[in-house]
C-alpha cells in the first residue's frame, strides 16, 4: 500500500474507510479492514486501535480482479507477443486486475509436460506485477503420466487445456481418459476433472457446454472439429460454419429449455476461459 506522500506502506493491519465498496450484490460506503493481506471485516464505521488508516473518501474499493486466460509470453510459429510479463501485468493492475493464469504455448515433441509451465514461471518470477498461476498444456504428440500431472497440480497448477484442432490435438480416446485423470489428482473444474477443450469454435463450445454438462463439452467439440474439417476440405466459406454452429447452439439451446420445464436439474458444467 501507498501512503498519501507515495511511499511503500507494510503494515499488518489496514484500515479502508469512507469508500464505496463493491460486492457481488451491490455496493455502499464503508470501510475495509484487511489483516495480514486478507479481508477481515466489510462495513460501515468500522474503527480498530492500531491500524494503518487510509480515506477513500469518492473513491470504489473493490476486489482485484482474476484474469483466467492471458498469453503475456506466448511464443508461437518462432513469433513472440510484444508485452511480456512486465508490461502486460503492469498495465493489468491500473486496470483492477491483480492476478492472471497465464497460458503458455505448445512446446518441442518430446518435452515433458513441466516444461511450458516451468519457462512461463521463470519469465513471471521477478518481473510480474500481479500474482500468476500457469495453465498446464496438454499435447496429443507429448506423452504424460499420472504422476506428473499429479506434481503440477501439487505445485499449484491445476488447470489445464487440451486442443481439439492443431498438429499436437488430442483426440477424443485421449481426452476422456485425462479427464478422469484429472480428477483423481485434484485438478481444478468439474467433478468430471475438466480441462477446457478448445477448437475454433471454443466460444461456442462453451454454449453448449454450458447447457448439456460434460457430455456436451465432447459433444461440441466433436461436432465443432468436424464441421471446421468438413468445410476446409470442401473449401467452404467460414460463414457456412457459423450457420452451422449457430443452428447447434440454437438446438442445444431448445433442449435446455425443454429439461427447465420438465423440472429436471441436471449439473452444468463449470467451463473456463
Amino acid at each position: 500500500m501507498m501512503d498519501h506522500e507515495g511511499r511503500a506502506v507494510f503494515m499488518s493491519l489496514i484500515l479502508i474507510k469512507n469508500g464505496i465498496v463493491g460486492r457481488a450484490d451491490g455496493s455502499f460506503r464503508g470501510d475495509v479492514l484487511i489483516e495480514n493481506g486478507k479481508i477481515r471485516e466489510v462495513g460501515p464505521c468500522i474503527e480498530h486501535e492500531g491500524a494503518f488508516v487510509t480515506d477513500a473518501s469518492g473513491r470504489y474499493v473493490l476486489p482485484g480482479g482474476v484474469d483466467p486466460h492471458t498469453h503475456v509470453s506466448l511464443i508461437s510459429a518462432g513469433r513472440s507477443v510484444s508485452d511480456g510479463f512486465e508490461a502486460a501485468t503492469r498495465a493489468a493492475v491500473w486496470g483492477g486486475t491483480t492476478t492472471i493464469v497465464e497460458h503458455p504455448g505448445f512446446v518441442p515433441e518430446g518435452s515433458p509436460l513441466s516444461a511450458a509451465v516451468e519457462d512461463a514461471v521463470k519469465k513471471g518470477r521477478g518481473t510480474s506485477y500481479t500474482d500468476f498461476g500457469v495453465h498446464m498444456v496438454f499435447q496429443g504428440t507429448n506423452g504424460f503420466s499420472e504422476e506428473e500431472v499429479s506434481e503440477l497440480v501439487r505445485g499449484g497448477h491445476a488447470t489445464g487445456k487440451v486442443y481439439t484442432t492443431y498438429d499436437a490435438r488430442m483426440e477424443d480416446w485421449q481426452i476422456v481418459p485425462l479427464m478422469r485423470m484429472m480428477e483423481r489428482v485434484g485438478g481444478l473444474g468439474s467433478p468430471a476433472g475438466v480441462i477446457q477443450l478448445l477448437d475454433r469454435h471454443d466460444r461456442d463450445n462453451a454454449a453448449i457446454a454450458s447447457r448439456l454438462g460434460v457430455a456436451g463439452t465432447l459433444i461440441g467439440a466433436a461436432i465443432m472439429t468436424a464441421v471446421s474439417n468438413g468445410c476446409t476440405k470442401l473449401g467452404l466459406a467460414n460463414w457456412i460454419q457459423e450457420i452451422v454452429t449457430g443452428g447447434i447452439i440454437l438446438l442445444a439451446v431448445i433442449a435446455d429449455r425443454l429439461r427447465t420445464r420438465r423440472g429436471c436439474n441436471c449439473p452444468s458444467t463449470p467451463f473456463v476461459s
